[in-house]
């Protein structure tokens, strides 16, 4: 056994990242050597796993997780969650803003500036009142909208790649769902993940079964509207692949999507018949067959 854990070994911590020993920029899975801000523990370095994203040394790091004993490298935190909060020293704020490619036209002097004015409520204002950035002398109307067109995509995106970490969704797939729907990813993946089978057009998409476990785990019903609709297309691609044709005869489907989904069957049946008044899908079935 590699590692184990105990009840009662669950732990919060805030610290420093000291180095990056080791990130995969696919899954975002990370090996940290972290530096504790409470040095009651004893220890002046902790080795950390869990999934992060665009973590970079010296960054402030915050860690919900459990403590193990790896057989080979001892005892170190296996986090369920790993959030890097934006600064709020002025010297931290100063230091993320002039860094190279987060905000764009933002350099070491904009960056002073702003931080001049706004001290450690900086992020506070691009949050409630982005407006006043204006005040600034530099940042013209077209400047301001590109500001803060950067700042929301960058706050947006580290909230969906941390949803779809929690989903087993790649960080590259998390980029195609932001090509996809934008600063409104995660609101409207989390109301219906189901749409996530129809990145297609050219991507290679996410299929209905993972759809419908990231669907259970946010806890949306098994009956929803989405889930039924998306699964009859689901199965009757399936049923169709496997006779080697493009129709599957109308009982077979119901009952096919029914066991499948478990669902009654006139559940199934009922919105079928819903899907055939759709426009442009009545040609898709008739009496006897499905999407023929």
């Amino acid at each position: 056994m590699y590692e184990t854990e105990q009840e009662e070994q669950k732990v919060e911590l805030e610290g420093f990242i000291e180095k990056i020993i080791f990130t995969n920029k696919e899954t975002g899975w990370s090996v940290l050597a972290v530096h504790p801000k409470n040095e009651e523990l004893g220890m002046k370095e902790i080795t950390v796993t869990g999934v992060i994203f665009e973590a970079r040394k010296n960054d402030e790091i915050h860690i919900k997780g459990v403590w193990i004993h790896n057989a080979k490298y001892g005892k170190q935190i296996k986090a369920s969650e790993l959030k890097i909060p934006m600064p709020t020293s002025i010297h931290g704020i100063y230091k993320l803003l002039k860094t190279k490619d987060f905000l764009p036209g933002v350099g070491p002097m904009l960056a002073q500036s702003i931080v001049d004015k706004f001290g450690v409520d900086t992020f506070r204002i691009f949050d409630e009142e982005p407006e006043r950035l204006r005040e600034i002398k530099g940042i013209t109307k077209k400047k301001h909208e590109k500001i803060m067109s950067a700042y929301h995509a960058k706050t947006q995106m580290q909230d969906l790649l941390a949803f779809c970490a929690t989903y087993n969704i790649s960080a590259n797939m998390a980029h195609k769902i932001f090509f996809a729907y934008g600063n409104s990813a995660v609101t409207i993946v989390s109301r219906n993940p189901y749409l996530l089978t129809e990145l297609g057009h050219g991507i290679k998409g996410i299929g209905f079964k993972k759809a419908d476990l990231i669907a259970k785990k946010l806890g949306l019903p098994m009956d929803s509207h989405d889930r039924k609709t998306h699964g009859i297309v689901y199965y009757q691609n399936e049923c169709a692949a496997k006779k080697g044709g493009v129709a599957v005869p109308r009982d077979e489907l119901i009952e096919e999507a029914s066991e499948a989904l478990e669902l009654p069957y006139e559940n199934i049946e009922n919105t079928l018949d819903e899907m055939l008044t759709w426009t442009g899908k009545a040609g898709c079935f008739d009496t006897r067959c499905s999407w023929g």
